[in-house]
This record gives C-alpha cells, structure tokens and sequence, in this order.
C-alpha cells in the first residue's frame, strides 16, 4: 500500500473564482506495517512480559505505556529493529495498577511524529493475589 498526497490551489475573491492555477504532489510512500504488542503479568510478581513483534524491518519500534488513567508515554524505543518477535520486561509495576501498552513502528527517515504504524495495544491489570 501507498500513500501520496496532492493538492491543486485556485483564487476566490467577491464572488470571482479562479481557475487552477498551482497542481503540486508528495512523492509515494509506503505504508508500515503494523507490529504485535501483548502482555502477560510474570506470576504474581508486579512484572510485566511485553512481547513486541516487529513488521516492518527496518522501523524503529516506540512502545508507548499508559498506567491508570494517565496518558500515554514513550516507554521505549527499538532503533531500526529487524522483523521478529522478541520479549521486553516492565519490573517497576505495582500491584493494582491497570497499564496500557501499545506498540507503533515509525520511519525513522520522516520527522519524529510524521510516520506511524496504526497502533497495537493491550490492556493489562496488575494481579498480585491476595494481599494480607
């Protein structure tokens, strides 16, 4: 899949509209493939396995976390990470909390917010059993 942008200009002034006169395009670029993102709590341990599964070879991987109801922060970021799957651990969790992973692969060559994946995300909620 690709995606190119056009736009044409033309001039309205009291009622008077002009004709066509500026026609102008963005060279194709592919679309990146989404990556995978799901998450297990580790026992009942406070830890959190992240698997992240890359797509688009190449692309740097931004996982992003969001823990309760706060917003959303970069987490990490896998420079130029080849396809495959692989795990990463999230060990400064509590018990309790409700955290939100999600995963987007970016171009690196486009500007730091100019070209992501769709999202992958996960919802988990930290379980540390019965407390006494």
């Amino acid at each position: 899949n690709h995606i190119e942008h056009f736009w044409r200009v033309r001039h309205r002034k009291s009622g008077i509209t002009s004709q066509w006169d500026v026609e102008a395009g963005t060279s194709a670029q592919t679309l990146i493939a989404t990556p995978g993102c799901s998450a297990a709590q580790d026992g009942t341990a406070p830890i959190i396995e992240v698997t992240l599964t890359q797509n688009a070879d190449g692309t740097d991987l931004v996982v992003e976390r969001q823990v309760d109801s706060g917003g959303y922060s970069v987490w990490n970021t896998y420079s130029s990470q080849p396809q495959g799957t692989f795990n990463v651990f999230d060990s400064s969790r509590s018990c309790n909390e409700v955290i939100d992973y999600k995963a987007r692969s970016r171009d690196s060559s486009w500007p730091a917010d100019g070209f992501y994946s769709t999202p992958s995300q996960v919802d988990l909620s930290v379980d540390c059993g019965e407390e006494n």
